[in-house]
Order: structure tokens, then sequence, then C-alpha cells
């Protein structure tokens, strides 16, 4: 379950690349909501929520792990965003996978919505 994952201490920065070994890089950055997509195919993003959401890319990584194939994600970061339940993340599918249920995630974008600002992450193929 990813829970367990999000647990886990991480890094906070601008412009943060991870790499899964001998998989996908992560790479993430700040944008203002007039980058986002103007239209999202909501057949293949979800959101999760949690109280504490303290490295998102955490999650990316989890569910890249656990076999989804995740192309983007974004978080909302303006205080108006904070949801009594906690901060949310939203996340696109390559292909509809509705097994990401299991893991917490519900169907739609989730907040993003009332962002200015988020932070982006992208997953392509790794260099090496």
């Amino acid at each position: 379950m990813l829970v367990a994952v999000l647990m886990l201490p991480g890094c906070h920065s601008a412009h943060h690349e991870g790499v899964i070994p001998a998989g996908p890089r992560i790479t993430s950055r700040v944008i203002t909501t007039g980058e986002l997509p103007p239209e999202f195919d909501t057949t293949r993003t979800y959101h999760y929520q949690l109280p504490s959401l303290r490295d998102p890319e955490t999650v990316v990584v989890a569910l890249l792990s656990a076999g989804f194939d995740v192309s983007r994600a974004w978080q909302p970061l303006d205080d108006r965003c904070l949801d009594p339940q906690g901060p949310t993340f939203s996340v696109e599918l390559e292909v509809d996978d509705p097994g990401i249920q299991d893991q917490g995630f519900e169907r739609g974008v989730g907040r993003l919505w009332c962002a200015t600002q988020l932070t982006e992450y992208t997953v392509s193929e790794s260099s090496s």
C-alpha cells in the first residue's frame, strides 16, 4: 500500500530529478496554472489525498514500481487548495488503469482548479 511509502522523508526543491534504478527519470518543476494542459483526459487522470503527503515524488516512484505507467503528476502549492483532509496530488497515466483505485486514488483531477502554482512531475525514459 502507498501509505507506507508516503511516510518516508523526502527532499523538496524547485527543481529535482530522481531516477528509479534501471527505470524512468522523474523531473519536477514549479509551474503556473496557465501551464497546465487545457483539458485533461479524465479517463486516465486520478487524484489522491493524504494528510501526511510530504514528498509527492515518492508517490510517483511507488506507482511506477507497482507497474502503473505514470506520464505526469501535479501537486497544488497554494494554501487555498488545502483541504481539511490534507493536501491533494493528481496523476495522469499513459493508459487508464482502474487498479490505481486500489491504492487509494479516485478518478478525476482533484483540486488542480484552485491552484495558481503547482509542482509538476514529468516521467520520461532514463538516459542511462
